[in-house]
């Protein structure tokens, strides 16, 4: 409404000024030519009377529009083209005739009583002394009327523009609206919990843009409820079944009259195992939380070759035990960008599964090299492998590839390679899992090098 109010002024002003001054400009010029030929003519003359003068202005051509009057260097009035009301022989005292006995020219022009009024004089020069003026007055009805219909044409060319704009407004405004509303209305669902809510709003401007991104956290946080729930699910599953072990053994040793101490011991053992079990699920959910949240230890530079060299000295014992056969093979001087626990976690999680799912005689090979720009551990064994179809789940959470086994508690809790991933991936690598040439799984983990040397 604003800009309409706007254009409507200045469609009724401009223009009607630039005609006005267009209008008025080319009258002056031509006003003061005029008078400026008749003062030159008269300037032959030594004295301004009567008789000459008007002898003079035989020869001039005097538009019907237009009143002349001729005064001498006293402002008397020599000469006077109108009949009506002749100021010969009178004194012509105007600020048009005072400037001009000055010696310059005057004009003045106004729009009044239906007619564009305008006023030029010049003096009449002889041997540079004022010799009288020339006092031009022209009225000029059509000049006023091309004027007036000018200012009609534009006042209803502003007011059809202004309805135009109106109306445009009031068009896009109700559009915005409807399109806003959508968005609001989708905001709100996501509020009270439905998500996956998508707004189709076609278009180029910004509010498609911002629909196009609320559409994309729409997707993400349906996304993310989903793991959410199936995080709960699955957790809640997990967490059920040792409970249900213990629950189960504590029934047992209660409803038991007079159990001797060696059974007693052994549903012990067996309630601490399933304690342990318990425990070592709570850990690595913390863990996925922390690493979930953000909330990471300073990175700093670590020798990754020490730590992988630590922690197979710390599994030999599980693998002779399991014999299985740990080989290692490491290149010197890889240092990476990490923290040290999240590097022992990657190296202990690849390394502790390729032990648990292997076959007694079996062997475990670990090689660490760098190659250009990055550290490369591999973890290759000959146990029981992956299937293939299994290879894009195995970082997803909760999830085994042996779920007999896993229940049979002799497997693990299926969150060792998502804390693994999400280690890798806050390191800035990658990890990538593949068939073995012996037949088991090899895992690979491309870490960024990092230069002791430089000041990076």
């Amino acid at each position: 409404m604003g800009l309409a109010v706007v254009i409507f002024i200045i469609l009724n002003t401009y223009p009607l000024f630039v005609m006005h001054n267009l209008i008025v400009n080319t009258k002056r010029d031509r006003l003061i030519s005029s008078a400026s030929f008749i003062a030159s003519t008269l300037s032959m003359s030594e004295s301004l009377t009567a008789d000459k003068v008007k002898l003079v202005m035989g020869i001039h051509n005097i538009g019907e529009n237009q009143r002349v009057v001729i005064t001498n260097r006293a402002a008397l009035s020599v000469y006077d083209t109108s009949k009506i009301d002749s100021t010969v022989g009178k004194y012509l005292i105007l600020p048009d005739t005072a400037t001009a006995l000055k010696g310059l020219n005057f004009f003045t022009s106004k729009y009044d009583d239906g007619a564009l009024k305008s006023n030029a004089a010049v003096p009449i020069m002889i041997r540079d002394s004022v010799l009288g003026t020339v006092y031009i007055h022209e009225a000029d009805a059509e000049q006023a009327r091309i004027l007036s219909s000018l200012r009609v044409s534009m006042l209803w060319l502003s007011l059809f523009v202004c309805a135009f704009l109106v109306m445009l407004n009031l068009i896009l405004t109700r559009a915005l609206t409807q399109r806003l509303n959508k968005l609001l209305k989708a905001i709100r669902n996501i509020r009270d919990g439905s998500y996956g809510q998508s707004i189709p709003l076609d278009g180029h401007d910004e509010l498609t843009t911002i629909s196009d991104e609320f559409n994309e956290m729409s997707n993400r946080l349906k996304h993310v409820e989903e793991l959410r729930r199936a995080f709960v699910a699955d957790a809640s599953h997990e967490l059920r079944t040792p409970l249900s072990g213990i629950k189960l053994l504590t029934d047992s040793v209660l409803q038991t009259n007079d159990i001797d101490i060696a059974t007693a011991r052994e549903f012990m053992r067996d309630i601490a195992a399933e304690i342990d079990r318990l425990t070592r699920i709570a850990e690595k959910l913390l863990i996925l939380t922390k690493l979930d949240s953000g909330n990471l230890p300073g990175l700093e530079p670590v020798s990754l070759s020490e730590t992988v060299l630590n922690t197979i000295n710390l599994l030999k014992p599980i693998a002779e035990e399991a014999k299985i056969e740990l080989r290692c093979e490491l290149e010197e001087d890889c240092w990476i960008i990490g923290d040290r626990d999240g590097a022992r976690q990657i190296v202990s999680n690849l390394v502790d599964n390729a032990i648990k799912y292997n076959n007694p005689g079996g062997f475990v090979n670990v090689f660490l090299f760098k190659r250009e720009d990055n550290c490369i551990l591999l973890v290759d064994d000959n146990g029981i492998g992956i299937p293939k179809k299994d290879y894009e789940r195995v970082f997803e959470r909760f999830y085994r590839v042996d779920k007999a086994r896993a229940r049979s508690g002799k497997g693990g809790s299926g969150l060792g390679l998502p804390i693994v991933k999400k280690h890798v991936l806050s390191f800035g690598g990658t990890i990538s899992v593949e068939p073995s040439a012996h037949g088991g799984t090899r895992f690979k983990v491309e870490f960024p090098k990092y230069d002791k040397n430089s000041d990076k």
